[in-house]
């Protein structure tokens, strides 16, 4: 979960606000699965998309996107190669960064927000 905590109207208008936030994968290996496999990923969402896939809307005039460790946006919906267990990798752990910012032209609703989105996994 990223909580941006309680942030003033003025401020999310002028500036993007960011979280960073880390999900952690883990191979248990033992007796029953000593099989190496890929993870691909992919930050699923129900919610409104704009600027191709790599911007939510949460409907209260502000926007969400995820950025990889170089900055570069998430398309959402789409899966990605995340991890590569077929070597001596038991962990992988990734960082990114949650970036909230205001919809231009589209009025800012005053009070709580949230929005879901879940970070999905397939074993390739």
């Amino acid at each position: 979960m990223v909580d941006f905590g309680k942030f003033n109207l003025l401020d999310i208008r002028r500036h993007t606000m960011s979280k960073t936030f880390s999900i952690k994968t883990t191979k248990s290996q033992n007796d029953q699965c000593t099989d190496g496999f890929k993870v691909s990923s992919s930050f699923y969402t129900e919610k409104t998309l704009v600027e191709e896939d790599k911007a939510l809307l949460i409907g209260n005039g502000l926007k969400l996107r995820i950025l990889d460790e170089n900055a570069s946006p998430y398309t959402f919906n789409k899966y990605a190669e995340y991890a590569d267990f077929t070597s001596d990798m038991l962990i992988y752990e990734k960082t990114y960064t949650a970036e909230l910012s205001s919809t231009p032209g589209t009025p800012i609703a005053a009070g709580p927000f949230d929005t879901v989105v879940l970070f999905k996994i397939n074993y390739n």
